[in-house]
């Protein structure tokens, strides 16, 4: 795996230090993989001759808080002898390879959505292979031994505890014959997450 790109932070990427961490019993929020970068599709058809690119995002919805502030997962599943070239979006810090180990990673700013780009990846195909399925999962390993999920950390007041929330992942199918499309707003968010557990 490549990742040409990461912004970087001193340390560990989450210094959680003297800060209480409460894990979450609240259903919501999610990882997702996407074949474009509006959130409408899981399922893209690649070939050696091409490279395509895989777009990482992540949703709010059901989460408490006022927006997303960080989070952490990997995405396993990429075939051997494909290459995968990670860049986080703008407006992310991250440490760490989505496609290898897994990645911490937060936001300059306040981010919120059903469509909150984390990262696009270049997807460089070497051999043929079908009925891939890429899947968003724990980190490896996890930063927060505790949590064996993809988490993400809502932005709260300043006043607020800190609350980690395992969240969904989800999967994109390649050269599949498993269709998938994506409806990313309001309640059809939630009938979708059958597909990401």
């Amino acid at each position: 795996m490549v990742s040409p790109r990461h912004r970087g932070v001193n340390g560990s990427f989450f210094a959680i230090v003297s800060v209480m961490l409460w894990a979450s019993t609240v259903s919501g929020g999610s990882i997702g993989l996407f074949s474009d970068p509006g959130c409408t599709s899981c399922s893209l058809a690649i070939t050696p001759a091409k490279s395509s690119t895989l777009y990482i995002r992540a949703s709010t919805e059901g989460l408490p808080g006022f927006g997303l502030g960080s989070g952490e997962f990997r995405v396993i599943g990429l075939p051997a002898g494909w290459f995968a070239i990670s860049t986080p979006a703008p407006d992310v810090i991250s440490v760490g390879d989505p496609l290898g180990a897994g990645v911490g990673f937060g936001f300059h700013n306040l981010q919120t959505g059903t469509c909150i780009p984390l990262y696009s990846v270049l997807l460089i195909p070497t051999v043929p292979a079908n009925d891939v399925t890429l899947r968003v999962t724990k980190r490896d390993p996890s930063s927060i031994p505790a949590f064996s999920c993809p988490w993400l950390i809502p932005a709260c007041s300043p006043s607020c505890d800190i609350i980690v929330i395992c969240v969904d992942g989800g999967s994109l199918f390649i050269n599949s014959s498993i269709p998938c499309t994506v409806d990313v707003t309001g309640s059809s968010w939630q009938g979708v997450k059958s597909l990401y557990r």
